[in-house]
């Protein structure tokens, strides 16, 4: 293909029609989704013994997995904020996200009122700063539109987020020599980046952001638990279980809603835990057990060799007795890992006896809830008739 033929055609996809799924929605979607895996794909790194920040970082700094988590966590972040800081602008006028050599107020004033020519949007758009710095004076001459001056005082009071956001995707796709160390980005994520998110997503104009894992598992109330205040201890082990929590929830089936589990469900489950024995290559507990993360009882309890004891037992090799010591391996906890939603953690993340008690109840939406009232029973009503169940 001829590239400079390319460059002239038409040869895309308007992915903004729908301004609630638009680019970036999906970019925060990928942002989120790559934090929330940051535990899960370093575990086999970690364990009750690894708890210091030095020690965890020297650990996980060369995992080719957790390399490409932080490259999605600051490239679409950065993408997710340039995009949203753009719409105001150009909700107020197409021009100013047009990128110009002129100082970013005289600029702004001199096209609030301006005539839009056609030929004018084939400039090259602004970048993030930029952005920033035109949405930050427009805020403070009062030009945004109405229906954008909750999302513009946000973003104007989370300058400092924004920056940093930007320092970090810059760093990384320009010199793309360093990552940021694995405790640091869940102290910055969690002091910083999530409360931030968090402030934003519950607003009503990004409802949509906020139920992209679906109704019953908002956003805002997944990254709720793992916000910490700037002078707070932070602690890794809980983090990583959040993260996990947040992670799974969105992965597991809706057994809940309908009040029951379909043949067909307790055999792919039952098939699931086949291959986790297989995978483990450890002891699996035959009895499954209460997910804490989706609640149902699909939870396998991986133990392993963490000592052994000995006992005597006798020999008789030609004709001669003798005693020798039998090593009995003692075998202790080591992983949860749920067959139905996916939750899977180790020692790292503390007492795993503990851990299986406890019970993460998401806030309660009552009119969300009162639609999946309404669909169990119609689906229960049609299991009846249909299937006599």
């Amino acid at each position: 293909m001829d590239i400079n033929g390319f460059l002239k055609k038409d040869e895309y996809f308007d992915v903004i029609k729908d301004k609630d799924h638009g680019s970036a929605y999906y970019s925060l979607n990928i942002a989120l989704n790559s934090y929330f895996s940051t535990y899960q794909i370093v575990k086999n790194c970690l364990s009750n013994e690894t708890v210091d920040p030095d020690t965890i970082n020297e650990k996980v700094k060369s995992l080719p997995a957790f390399i490409k988590a932080s490259i999605n966590i600051w490239m679409h972040l950065q993408h997710f904020f340039e995009l949203e800081m753009k719409r105001i602008l150009e909700n107020k006028n197409p021009l100013l996200i047009v990128k110009y050599s002129n100082e970013t107020d005289c600029y702004c004033d001199n096209v609030l009122d301006i005539e839009i020519k056609e030929s004018q949007f084939t400039r090259n758009s602004i970048e993030f700063s930029e952005a920033e710095n035109r949405l930050i004076y427009l805020f403070k001459i009062k030009q945004i539109e109405s229906e954008d001056i909750d999302i513009a005082r946000i973003l104007t009071n989370h300058k400092a987020e924004l920056d940093l956001i930007n320092q970090m995707r810059n760093s990384t796709a320009h010199r793309g020599k360093r990552i940021i160390k694995y405790t640091v980005l869940d102290e910055l994520m969690c002091t910083r980046i999530l409360p931030f998110i968090n402030e934003l997503l519950e607003l009503e104009e990004y409802s949509t952001y906020n139920n992209m894992y679906g109704s019953d598992d908002k956003v805002t109330d997944l990254i709720k638990p793992l916000i910490k205040g700037e002078k707070d201890k932070i602690d890794y082990r809980q983090i990583a279980l959040f993260k996990e929590i947040a992670r799974s929830r969105p992965n597991r089936n809706e057994f809940g809603i309908y009040g029951r589990m379909s043949a067909w469900d307790i055999e792919k489950i039952e098939k699931q835990k086949e291959i986790i024995k297989i995978r483990e290559c450890d002891w699996v507990e035959e009895e499954f057990r209460r997910c804490p993360c989706c609640s149902e009882n699909a939870l396998l309890e991986v133990e392993t060799v963490v000592d052994y004891t000995y006992e005597e037992a006798a020999s008789d090799d030609n004709e001669k007795a003798s005693i020798f010591p039998n090593p009995i391996p003692v075998l202790g906890l080591d992983r949860l890992h749920c067959a139905n939603c996916g939750f899977y953690v180790n020692t790292f993340v503390g007492d795993l006896h503990e851990i299986e008690k406890l019970e993460f109840e998401l806030p309660s939406h009552e009119e969300e809830e009162l639609n999946d009232i309404l669909k169990a029973e119609a689906y229960n009503e049609f299991l009846e008739e249909e299937y006599g169940l």
